[in-house]
């Protein structure tokens, strides 16, 4: 179980996740971006190790934009 745990908190675990299953556990405080970055989705891979992707359901679409910390995408 900890394997998997820590294999999930790498960028492809998460890119994993949200390809099976289409969204993500709440542990990983996944929510929808506002201003200039409206249209995009963030989640913490790890306290401060982000993830940036839009998200197309209609056609099972995932473009990954960015990935880094607080300081480095903001």
């Amino acid at each position: 179980m900890l394997e998997k745990e820590l294999q999930s908190r790498t960028p492809m675990g998460v890119i994993g996740i949200l390809q099976e299953t289409g969204s993500l556990p709440m542990q990983y405080h996944p929510h929808k971006l506002s201003g200039k970055f409206e249209g995009l989705w963030e989640c913490h891979i790890k306290s401060d190790w982000l993830l940036i992707w839009q998200q197309n359901d209609t056609e099972l679409v995932l473009i990954m934009t960015d990935t880094g910390t607080h300081t480095d995408l903001f």
